[in-house]
């Protein structure tokens, strides 16, 4: 069985769709602090998940993204 290709862009905008449709702020902070999830954290894909849901959340935060 093949997966098909996905790129890393388009992981990255399902996953924060899926992160601030699921959960917003309270999910994050779980990922971020969850041992279940240290064995991910030296992942590339993952950190980069990170870093884009840490950014989509402070935009939303911020009064001048509005």
């Amino acid at each position: 069985m093949t997966h098909p290709t996905v790129s890393v862009g388009e992981e990255l905008s399902k996953a924060k769709v899926r992160v601030f449709r699921n959960g917003g702020p309270a999910l994050l902070a779980w990922m971020e602090n969850d041992n279940d999830l240290d064995s991910l954290r030296p992942l590339p894909r993952f950190f980069e998940i990170m870093l884009a849901a840490r950014a989509q959340l402070r935009d939303q935060a911020s009064p001048i993204a509005q």
